[in-house]
């Protein structure tokens, strides 16, 4: 499955702001919540996110539980994120029927939407090495 396919992008076109949407394929969702990490690749991953946000130091992305499903890509600090909608710890392939949304909350700067959205490619990017280091643990 090619990058393409595993991730729409969707301005919301909301005056005033920068929030936009995101629809996640479901098979790609399925993959990534079938594959465990430990604490160690979900840190490792997480320092790989810092490093591609070095104006928002605390910059992170929340697994669900103990996979490489994200459910939210976090800027740190003053309310910036993308999430996936309406979850609120519940497994998203069992809130969405088809594909899985995520929505942003307080982007107020282009530069803020610009991080969030090279976050979600960091993560897309890198699915196929995580779950090749997950089969290695």
């Amino acid at each position: 499955m090619s990058i393409e396919e595993r991730i729409v992008w969707q301005p919301l076109n909301l005056p005033g702001s920068f929030n936009f949407a995101i629809l996640l394929d479901r098979k790609f969702a399925a993959e990534m919540l079938s594959v465990k990490l430990d604490g160690e690749l979900r840190q490792r991953m997480n320092e790989l996110v810092q490093r591609f946000t070095p104006r928002n130091k605390s910059s992170h992305i929340q697994f669900f539980e103990d996979t490489a499903l994200v459910v939210q890509f976090d800027l740190g600090g003053g309310g910036k994120w993308l999430a996936a909608n309406e979850t609120y710890g519940k497994n998203p392939l069992e809130v969405f029927k088809g594909s899985i949304k995520y929505s942003s909350h307080n982007i107020d700067t282009s530069i803020d939407a610009y991080e969030l959205m090279g976050i979600v490619d960091t993560w897309v990017h890198y699915s196929d090495a995580l779950k090749d280091m997950a089969k290695k643990t």
